[in-house]
């Protein structure tokens, strides 16, 4: 058996072709196939898609640098650079040089003295692709000397936003040699790399020695930490990078055929051969790197401002808590002044109390603050300001301004009711009114609306409500008239009003503008208010159609009320002032009745009728004669049998729409021969719209169902009648959907028809009115207090009910503001949300206290296994399984947020529990934990120059999915993320 050893050492990463498995056997005839290989220009065959290739450099690669000026590399096709000089990176960092393509060459121009003794690597990104097909040559690096041996170590790892664990990209990633924690304010770095669109950065052929990691988000372009709005990372201990070697073997058995990237090259092993491949992997692979911006800048006011006259507004760059507020043209007493404080004393907004304070035109502030001066030093800083109102007074507020809130409510705490301002002690609370929306049924829903609004004369206008006004029935102009009073009421009673108008100009307009209000008195003595806009023309006369709904009876509806006279004439007869067709009384002042009294016309089914009348003409100004031309068509109403009962086993009805003659209706039994007096016994009722039968043959008595025909004249036209047959099945039991035909439901087109036969033929009685179920707003008892923390909130308290609905209504001067401003009339209509709308959620916390070990980021390279694994890197296999099932300093912050942000439920742990949370909105869910180590109850970045590093935050793996009704559990082990 042949053994052959081969060994891995460090190549060029892009472009550089080496045998898989990292085998050089057989290393001469490889040369020899290489050398083979000839460069020519392609016709046609497959389409280039190699990017290009290094084939020799000046220096070589690895190699020492002679000439620290230029550096040539040659490539082995033509090339093109896309945007180099800001893809490109030089580790140690130096001033970008001078790019230059000459043929398939690139020249290197160095503007900068390179240090000796250094290995330095440069990056170009994916800057290099081929001329014509621009296949990109991916992450190229050239690597050359300036003394010795080039270094071979490497370190890598991920930056992630530390609040919102996203990768960050573009940072610069850096290392300083020595322990001195002002370098990233005062050098550049000895090593530098970018992260990528992931996170990802490596730095690699580096020296050994200690390093201090630091990333920067560089605004300025200076490499050196020296803004405060530049986002930084670092480890707060030093990283060592180092490697590890080990060796492989695997074994070829006789007769094997290499190949060379995954391609035959042709050659076999003649005999079994050992190999032993001597590996080397780098550490640490793994560093966790959390970037966050650094509470450093100075503290000042970002802004100031008045919005209303006794409110001023101030903004702090960061929180406040040593701040001081003077007032430098007035002097308010403790009395005369309330601090609001938010956003962890970011804003903090004066409220002025006495009115010679707040009615000034300008209020003048001196503001002090703590700041650090270039040493660092912390030095107290005056600023003035002088606020003046941001509106004009005319156009601010002039009620006390209730906030918005939310349409549905999940929790079934006190409602709370904000105001804009702070409220005075005078609080009215019996004019804050709480209602339960309940449904109810009735016969008269009281629902109120506008049904008519018109102009039928130029100085005429017509309103009419659905039903009685109570106490409010008028209309006002929208536009201004000079005249006083530009029009008087004409007419009002119970639901029409009418005007005159007495502006001329205003007659001569097309179209008038007003506003109609009204009123209404709801259930529980509630006054609804209403106010409509109406743009008014003026109407036209118009014959809509001619309804006739029996032979001797003609019915014109017009679009308004008739001022004229209206003639009424056949194609060739005027049939006005004649005794063929005289006027009746009709209730609706838009329709004309007529009732014929000439047998001719009422014979013809089909009239066509000329109406004629005189109208204002707008356009000329003045009346004009208007006719029209409609067909009166009447329907003969056809027969038909509506229903039919089996009521017991002797005895059945039918019942028909219209009165019938006994002998018209047919009846017969199929297969029974007998005469009908023989099988049935039958009587018409009194409305002569329903045959009574009883059976006389045994047979039909006792027969479970019987299957009938009964036939009938229906009439098509004018005496003209055609036979009807109707086929239908008897039972005893009348099924579903059958019943006594006096009390059962007919179809409502049935219905109609028969009741208005009925009503046209006997005097019956009236049917009770129709029965709706509406929903009413019912009193219900609350309690309304102020709330202690904020002066600008009242809150209600109630028993609330899950899935109803209620309305908070507070009527005018309710409450007021410390201003004296009271509140106009306020509705807010909310829901409180059913439980089977909401979701439980469970969540089982364990092994918490895991967060706080402090290599809990693998942070530590000496705690960076050779896998690269970070959950691994904590310890040994066996403390892995240890239990930590409380934190000892700080708290666990649980997050649980939805999508829509809306909803946020936080919970803080110390020891390992189980989470309870109900009442929460279905959807999807994001859970977080944050290593809440100042119990503060909010995450906190960190400080660089104290050593306190950014709270961890750990996301939950999944989203969580809540839906009602389910079993929402999730249970969480806190372990090390893979990163």
């Amino acid at each position: 058996m042949k053994c052959m050893h081969a060994s891995s050492k460090k190549t060029r990463k892009s472009a550089g072709k080496v045998l898989s498995g990292g085998v050089f056997l057989l290393l001469g005839f490889l040369l020899i196939f290489t050398d083979c290989a000839q460069i020519t220009s392609l016709e046609g065959g497959e389409k280039d898609t190699l990017p290009p290739v290094l084939i020799r450099s000046i220096p070589e690669e690895f190699g020492e640098i002679t000439n620290r000026k230029k550096i040539v590399l040659t490539f082995d096709e033509y090339f093109q650079l896309n945007n180099l000089n800001s893809k490109f990176v030089s580790s140690p960092p130096m001033a970008v040089p001078k790019f230059t393509i000459k043929g398939r060459k690139l020249h290197i121009a160095l503007k900068e003295a390179l240090q000796d003794s250094t290995t330095y690597c440069f990056s170009f990104g994916d800057a290099i692709e081929d001329y014509h097909e621009k296949n990109v040559l991916k992450d190229f690096q050239f690597v050359f000397t300036t003394g010795g041996e080039a270094d071979t170590l490497e370190i890598g790892g991920k930056l992630l936003d530390a609040e919102k664990m996203k990768p960050e990209k573009d940072f610069w990633v850096m290392l300083y040699s020595g322990e001195n924690d002002s370098l990233p304010f005062k050098e550049k770095p000895k090593y530098i790399s970018k992260t990528d669109k992931d996170g990802h950065f490596s730095l690699d052929y580096i020296r050994e020695g200690k390093y201090r990691i630091f990333a920067l988000k560089d605004v300025d372009g200076n490499m050196l930490y020296n803004l405060p709005n530049e986002k930084i990372a670092y480890l707060d201990s030093m990283i060592v990078p180092g490697v590890k070697a080990f060796t492989t073997t695997d074994s070829l058995k006789a007769g094997t055929i290499l190949h060379q990237d995954g391609k035959e090259v042709g050659d076999t092993l003649s005999q079994d051969t050992v190999i032993v491949t001597a590996r080397h992997e780098y550490f640490p692979k793994n560093i966790h790197l959390f970037s966050f911006f650094e509470h450093k800048g100075n503290q000042y006011v970002s802004d100031a401002r008045r919005p209303i006259p006794g409110q001023c507004v101030f903004t702090y760059a960061l929180p406040e808590d040593t701040a001081r507020i003077r007032p430098l043209n007035f002097s308010p007493r403790e009395n005369d002044l309330y601090i609001e404080k938010k956003d962890s004393n970011r804003l903090i907004t004066w409220w002025l109390l006495n009115e010679k304070d707040y009615r000034k035109d300008s209020l003048q502030f001196e503001i002090s603050c703590f700041a650090k001066d270039s040493l660092g030093q912390r030095i107290s800083v005056r600023d003035s300001f002088t606020l003046v109102l941001s509106k004009a007074p005319d156009s601010l507020t002039k009620h006390c301004v209730s906030m918005p809130f939310a349409s549905q409510i999940d929790s079934l705490q006190e409602f709370p009711l904000e105001f804009y301002s702070p409220l005075s002690s005078k609080i009215d609370t019996s004019k804050i009114r709480l209602y339960q929306w309940v449904d109810s049924t009735v016969t008269d829903t009281r629902q109120q609306g506008l049904l008519k609004a018109t102009r039928p004369a130029p100085d005429l206008l017509h309103f009419a409500l659905k039903r009685p006004y109570h106490k409010q029935f008028y209309a006002d102009f929208i536009d201004k008239t000079p005249q006083a009073n530009p029009m008087k009421q004409a007419g009002k009673k119970d639901t029409v009003l009418e005007y005159r108008l007495t502006d001329k100009r205003m007659i001569k307009k097309d179209s008038v503008k007003v506003v109609l209000h009204y009123d209404n008195l709801y259930f529980f003595e509630e006054i609804q208010q209403f106010s409509d806009t109406l743009s008014l023309p003026l109407l036209r006369q118009k014959l809509i159609r001619i309804d006739r709904p029996s032979e001797d009876t003609l019915i014109f509806v017009f679009n308004k009320k008739l001022s004229h006279k209206v003639e009424i004439a056949t194609d060739d007869e005027n049939l006005s002032g004649k005794s063929r067709v005289i006027s009746i009384k009709h209730q609706q002042p838009e329709e004309l009745a007529l009732q014929l009294t000439d047998p001719t016309l009422q014979f013809q089914d089909t009239l066509i009728l000329t109406a004629s009348t005189i109208d204002f003409d707008p356009k000329k100004g003045k009346n004009k004669l208007f006719s029209y031309t409609r067909m009166a068509v009447f329907s003969h109403e056809k027969q038909k049998l509506v229903s039919y009962t089996r009521s017991n086993k002797k005895k059945f009805h039918l019942a028909f729409n219209l009165p019938c003659k006994k002998e018209e209706i047919q009846i017969s039994f199929p297969g029974d021969t007998l005469p009908l007096n023989k099988l049935i016994q039958s009587e018409i009722s009194s409305g002569k719209d329903t045959l009574f039968c009883t059976l006389l043959q045994d047979s039909l008595i006792h027969a479970d169902s019987l299957r009938l025909t009964v036939s009938y004249p229906v009439q098509i036209q004018r005496n003209v009648y055609e036979e009807h047959t109707d086929s239908i099945l008897l039972v005893k039991q009348a099924p579903k959907g059958h019943s006594d035909y006096r009390r059962r439901k007919l179809p409502k087109e049935v219905s109609d028809k028969q009741t208005k036969g009925r009503k046209n033929r006997r005097n019956s009685t009236v049917s009770s009115p129709k029965e709706q179920v509406i929903s009413l707003a019912m009193p219900v008892p609350c309690t309304v207090k102020k709330d202690t923390a904020d002066r600008r909130k009242l809150r209600i308290a109630h028993n609330w009910k899950r899935g109803k609905s209620f309305s908070l209504k507070a009527d005018s001067f309710a409450v007021s503001d410390i201003y004296g401003l009271s509140n106009d009339t306020l509705q807010a209509k909310f829901l409180i949300k059913d439980e089977s709308s909401l979701c439980q959620f469970r969540l089982k916390m364990k092994n918490i206290g895991r967060i706080e070990l402090p290599d809990f980021f693998a942070k530590d390279s000496s705690k960076v296994a050779s896998n690269n694994s970070a959950a691994d890197s904590l310890a040994s296999p066996a403390d892995s399984l240890a239990k930590y099932p409380q934190i000892t300093e700080g708290q666990l912050l649980i997050v649980l947020t939805h999508k829509n942000k809306k909803t946020r439920r936080a919970v803080h742990l110390k020891k390992d529990s189980t989470i309870n949370l109900p009442a929460l909105p279905a959807g999807e869910y994001t859970l977080k934990a944050i290593y809440d180590s100042n119990a503060n109850d909010q995450w906190d970045a960190g400080n660089y120059l104290k050593k306190i590093l950014p709270e961890r935050i750990l996301l939950y793996s999944e989203k969580i999915v809540l839906k009602p009704e389910n079993e929402n559990e999730t249970k969480w082990e806190i372990t090390p993320p893979k990163l």
